[in-house]
C-alpha cells in the first residue's frame, strides 16, 4: 500500500514539472571561448565576452629569485542590437591599461 502512494505521490509531481513547460522565444546560451548570448526574440540581442592573458616571468639574481604572475591583458566586450529602437552598440575595454576603454559605438 505505502509503494502505491508513493507511486501516486512520485507521479503527480513529476505531472506538475512538466506542466511548467511553456514556449517562449527567449533565450541564453553559454559557449566557452564564445561568450554569454542572450536573445529576446529577433528583436534583442546582447552579448557579453572576456578574456584574461596571463603572464608568469621568473628573475634570479644571486640573492633572490622574484616570481611575477601578472595579467598582461583583461579585455572585457559588451556588445548588442536592438531592432525596434535601430541601435547597435559595443564597448570594448581592457581593464590591465591606465585607461581601459579601448573602443566604443
Amino acid at each position: 500500500m505505502k509503494k502505491i502512494i508513493y507511486l501516486l505521490i512520485g507521479f503527480m509531481f513529476v505531472s506538475q514539472a512538466n506542466a511548467q513547460n511553456y514556449d517562449t522565444e527567449n533565450s541564453s546560451e553559454f559557449v566557452l571561448g564564445n561568450g554569454l548570448v542572450i536573445n529576446s526574440g529577433n528583436d534583442y540581442h546582447f552579448k557579453l565576452s572576456g578574456l584574461i592573458q596571463p603572464t608568469f616571468s621568473v628573475l634570479v639574481d644571486s640573492v633572490k629569485t622574484d616570481y611575477l604572475f601578472n595579467a598582461k591583458h583583461t579585455f572585457f566586450s559588451f556588445s548588442g542590437f536592438a531592432k525596434p529602437e535601430k541601435v547597435s552598440f559595443l564597448m570594448l575595454a581592457d581593464f590591465s591599461l591606465t585607461s581601459p576603454l579601448l573602443d566604443a559605438w
